[in-house]
């Protein structure tokens, strides 16, 4: 048996975790041929990241030396050209139409009329094209965002003071609007006609739809709403109380600047944040779009291969043709279903099951003995109490009742109806552009992100007072 973590060193990296809903399918696009990829579009890669699969669920481990140099050497190319972001953004956004034109040639395709190479072709193509949009800013993103503590928390301390908890996230809230703010204000003019008519023009709903059939998907599943799945939504809200308002009234950020003296490159920065919101938010938005598509493509492998659709979704890209062709080793899907450990060093990457995979679990996720005292960044401020419910998969939201605690290690998009219900969300996960982030700032619910170890030392039930103007939570 092969000691993966000797044999890729990983003990002597440190590691930034990431933890969400998920098969190995829909999520493998992080390591097969990203690295080229990054290196040509913005000049740097990742050396080393890998991830566990583990009942339809991923542990993600970026490496820290990583981000910090992918970080540090955007920021140089910056300092040197204040325009190298929107250079930067003007060629991703020729990626994305690159990647909209497949979309629209998928959605128009019959893949069951399809020969076998005509849809492996077409699957290729639509491959390439999302991997070649992923990969502008899939660690760049991340490296801005997650290791927001270690850059830019300290920084805006000294400049801030005492003041840091209340000012801060005041400074980092986005001028832009989430795709699911977007829907939900949609969705909000529908719901007033419903109420007035009793019903919603039908080009209405069809037009709502054709924006946002995709906001509840995730890794994981997906599901395309239609016009008749919204309208259910619409009478589903029309019979609801309002729980939260929209956005907290704070002081405008041009005021802030100016009291607190903030420095000029510090003012470059948080505008920076605010067009990776915007630049996150889109790449979410396509990634819920892509994996819609990946399970089309699967679900006609499924057909033409006789093998199960659960099973497929542990293969991953380069397996399609074998799938199509009746190549692929049934075995090897099996034992990835169990547990997968996937590894990127430079440009290759490598699949582990077995006691492999089994030696990497246990080495990174045996139970420890944390700290029973958790800290992390403030994202929204407030003060809440209430009753702790864990939400890792989709289904655990089935639980959450108004004013419950939730707590995640990142939230996603379709978990914005528990989100909604929280008196108070916690995170393990530290980017302060991240979905809770945005999010809790939008509804003004207390929020807590970055703790590191909230989902390993919290457990449903536990009472606890969420402190989110000085970033602790405590249990009562």
């Amino acid at each position: 048996m092969i000691n993966i973590v000797k044999k890729f060193k990983l003990d002597s990296h440190s590691w930034t975790y990431k933890g969400f809903h998920s098969i190995l399918h829909t999520f493998f696009p992080v390591i097969q041929s990203v690295g080229p990829l990054m290196r040509k579009n913005i000049g740097d890669s990742n050396k080393l990241t890998f991830f566990i699969v583990e009942d339809r669920y991923v542990h993600w481990y970026w490496n820290d030396s990583d981000l910090t140099r992918i970080r540090r050497r955007f920021f140089s190319r910056l300092k040197n050209d204040p325009n190298y972001l929107i250079k930067l953004k003007a060629r991703w956004e020729v990626s994305l139409g690159n990647f909209d034109k497949i979309i629209s040639k998928t959605h128009t395709t019959n893949l069951s009329n399809l020969s076998n190479d005509d849809l492996i072709n077409l699957y290729d193509n639509f491959y390439k094209r999302f991997v070649d949009e992923f990969s502008f800013f899939m660690a760049l993103g991340d490296a801005i965002s997650m290791h927001a503590d270690k850059y830019l928390v300290p920084e805006f301390k000294k400049t801030l003071g005492k003041d840091y908890n209340k000012i801060f996230p005041q400074l980092i809230t986005t001028k832009y609007t989430s795709f699911l703010e977007k829907e939900q204000k949609s969705r909000s003019r529908l719901v007033e006609i419903y109420k007035k008519n009793k019903k919603v023009p039908r080009k209405l709903l069809d037009s709502h739809s054709r924006r946002f059939y995709y906001i509840t998907n995730n890794y994981a599943k997906v599901r395309y709403l239609t016009a008749d799945d919204f309208l259910k939504l619409i009478r589903k809200d029309a019979r609801k109380k309002v729980i939260h308002s929209t956005k907290i009234k704070t002081i405008s950020k041009r005021k802030l600047l100016r009291r607190y003296k903030i420095f000029k490159w510090q003012k470059q920065v948080l505008d920076v944040l605010d067009e990776f919101f915007s630049i996150q938010d889109t790449r979410k938005k396509y990634v819920l779009i892509s994996n819609y598509y990946q399970f089309k493509f699967l679900q006609e492998a499924a057909r033409r291969s006789r093998l199960s659709f659960e099973l497929l979704q542990y293969s991953v890209f380069t397996e399609f043709s074998d799938i199509i062709n009746n190549k692929i080793d049934q075995k090897k899907l099996k034992d990835r279903k169990k547990l997968s450990v996937c590894i990127q060093s430079n440009d290759n990457y490598s699949i582990y099951t077995g006691k492999e995979a089994q030696g990497v679990y246990i080495h990174f996720l045996k139970k420890k003995n944390y700290s029973q005292e958790i800290e992390g960044i403030v994202a929204s401020k407030g003060v809440a109490v209430g009753v702790v419910k864990k939400i890792l998969k989709i289904h655990d939201m089935v639980n959450m009742e108004d004013g419950d605690i939730l707590v995640s290690s990142m939230t996603r998009p379709e978990m914005l109806p528990a989100m909604k219900r929280a008196g108070a969300i916690i995170t393990d996960e530290g980017g302060i552009t991240s979905h809770a982030a945005i999010v809790a700032r939008e509804f003004g619910i207390p929020c807590i992100i970055g703790t590191k170890i909230a989902t390993k030392v919290l457990k449903d039930g536990d009472r606890v007072e969420v402190d989110a103007t000085k970033g602790v939570v405590r249990k009562i």
